[in-house]
């Protein structure tokens, strides 16, 4: 099994992201191993995406942006599961609030 290094994950995931949204503003992403459910390797990718309206946020077409960053990762030999998650700056920032 081909396991790609976290920090090119996170490269490749934020570069098809922001291919896949042109005109969105993608701040950063993330990546971790996990184990899923069924006791196999498998990715943990968060994309950021900059302040946005909930109206937009809802049209954002992210099963193209999930293919795009899963094809990318394959093409590069990776071939964990990846779940990935999606959340805008404000919504960081209001956990990071009700969290202190």
């Amino acid at each position: 099994m081909s396991l790609l290094d976290l920090k090119t994950v996170r490269e490749i995931a934020l570069s098809a992201a922001r291919q896949s949204l042109p005109g969105h503003r993608i701040t950063d992403a993330s990546s971790e191993s996990i184990i899923d459910s069924t006791g196999h390797p498998a990715l943990r990718i968060g994309i950021v995406l900059g302040s946005i309206s909930d109206a937009l946020l809802r049209k954002l077409p992210f099963p193209t942006v999930d293919g795009a960053i899963t094809t990318a990762l394959q093409e590069a030999g990776e071939e964990r599961f990846t779940f990935l998650k999606y959340s805008t700056e404000d919504d960081l920032r209001d956990d990071a609030n009700s969290e202190s």
